[in-house]
């Protein structure tokens, strides 16, 4: 953690930033609450892992 912190790893860093500045740009300007956007992380969570385990079935079977 502190080597994020502290620009060690940088392009975990700039992920990081990035990420975070995104979160900030959807909740403060486009006036999104954190329920709204979490949700939509977990659909897609949900979502992309049950694609991945049809897709997987298919191919290993």
């Amino acid at each position: 953690m502190k080597d994020v912190i502290m620009w060690r790893r940088k392009p975990m860093s700039v992920g990081v930033l990035t990420t975070m500045t995104m979160l900030w740009v959807v909740m403060e300007i486009y006036g999104y609450n954190f329920i709204t956007v979490a949700s939509w992380i977990a659909i897609f969570l949900v979502s992309t892992l049950f694609t991945w385990a049809n897709i997987y079935r298919l191919i290993y079977k």
